[in-house]
């Protein structure tokens, strides 16, 4: 999940991750946002727990446009001024 982080901070991470609501698994989406809005999908080319052909398989699934950073899951903590770049990308072509 952490693999391009610091082990004392994948360490920390590690213990206090908490599980998932079983709720999320059993929950039927009514309407799927990606069905009628622009969708972008940042794919880690170095995630461990997600593999990068499944997040592609994703990204197609969803018609979404794909960015791809050299990264493990955690990209958010890893690679915070990367994951921003597409977000505010996004964010300026769903204004237009």
């Amino acid at each position: 999940m952490a693999a391009d982080l610091p082990m004392q901070k994948a360490r920390a991470l590690a213990s206090i991750q908490q599980p998932i609501a079983a709720a999320g698994f059993a929950d039927r989406v009514q309407n799927a946002a990606w069905r009628g809005k622009p969708s972008w999908y940042l794919r880690t080319t170095r995630d461990r727990a997600l593999p990068p052909a499944v997040q592609q398989a994703i990204a197609q699934r969803i018609g979404a446009k794909t960015v791809s950073i050299a990264s493990s899951h955690m990209s958010l903590l890893s690679h915070p001024d990367r994951v921003a770049q597409p977000i505010d990308q996004a964010a300026r072509e769903a204004g237009r």
